[in-house]
């Protein structure tokens, strides 16, 4: 780890921690019970100070590249490539939806997407995609909103592509959001994509198409499309190469074909490879398809594709 993945994540741990699946409930300044050990009452406080501080009577302090190590048995190494593959999706606010019920929180996923509609030909999503993937017709999961807010730091409002991230049981988790300009190009805000701070993401993903027997996975939404378009199957986006590891396939599918990005860092690889193992584990067929040029992933795949009259 570089110290600028180190400075980078500085203020922004509550966002790291639950995109990583730390139950928010944990990231408070309060005494509670341990999420490491779970056990006590009163022997846990997550105080933050900017580099995720926690302390427990138990399991003793550290910061948030310890606390990841501790909670899933990580070395320094590989708690490092995870906090630097999330960490652009965090924003340095300190979401007041972590005081939220799961109640509460749904209502307010709620009515963001009741302020949003469908993604139709001419807003600024379908351009986004369009540009990055060819015509989005028939695609589930997506919706597009004309003007949504990003952070103190970038004020004002953006057009936004939002793709629902559902729960392995069809309840939506959160909604992932890609700021855009109204002429459909990447906004310029830092970071351009953000995941709804609040509860942990349980093995969610962007649903594209509907469940079905055989059923890809790929990280970002724009590969997911992409691949799914190449491969002529029904891909879904687990947002990152985390996501991943931690989807959960509905319970009717029976094959998994898995796309990873062929990662200069072998993030996107070393995922993918522990994801099979993981879905072989519990008896599905699984397959892998990684792009052969390094650096590249599926959407680099389709457009050189498309450019040369292929796809």
């Amino acid at each position: 780890m570089s110290m600028k993945t180190a400075e980078a994540a500085r203020g922004r741990w509550y966002g790291i921690l639950a995109a990583l699946g730390v139950d928010p409930q944990y990231l408070r300044n309060v005494h509670g019970p341990c999420p490491i050990c779970r056990e006590g009452k009163d022997r846990w406080r997550w105080d933050d100070k900017m580099n995720g501080n926690f302390f427990c009577s138990q399991c003793g302090a550290g910061d948030g590249f310890t606390l990841l190590e501790k909670l899933y048995g990580w070395d320094f190494a590989r708690a490092a490539v995870e906090v630097d593959r999330v960490v652009g999706n965090c924003s340095m606010d300190r979401a007041p939806l972590a005081e939220l019920s799961a109640a509460q929180y749904q209502g307010f996923l709620k009515k963001l997407l009741e302020s949003a509609g469908p993604m139709v030909p001419g807003c600024s999503s379908w351009r986004y995609i369009e540009r990055r993937c060819g015509e989005p017709a028939g695609l589930m999961g997506l919706r597009h909103h004309p003007g949504i807010r990003h952070s103190h730091e970038w004020p004002g409002s953006f057009p936004a592509l939002l793709g629902l991230l559902t729960h392995p049981d069809g309840s939506l988790a959160s909604v992932h959001r890609t700021y855009l300009t109204p002429q459909g190009e990447k906004a310029a805000v830092d970071p351009v994509r953000k995941v709804m701070p609040g509860f942990p993401l349980d093995g969610a993903a962007v649903r594209l198409g509907p469940p079905q027997e055989r059923l890809g996975i790929a990280e970002g939404i724009e590969t997911a499309i992409c691949a799914g378009k190449l491969h002529g199957l029904a891909v879904w986006a687990g947002i990152s190469a985390h996501g991943i590891l931690m989807w959960q396939p509905p319970a009717l599918v029976r094959s998994v074909v898995i796309f990873g990005d062929n990662d200069t860092n072998f993030v996107g690889q070393a995922a993918a490879y522990e994801a099979a193992k993981k879905f072989k584990g519990r008896g599905l067929d699984v397959e892998i398809r990684i792009p052969a040029v390094g650096g590249t992933d599926w959407v680099d795949v389709w457009q050189e594709s498309y450019m040369h009259g292929v796809a």
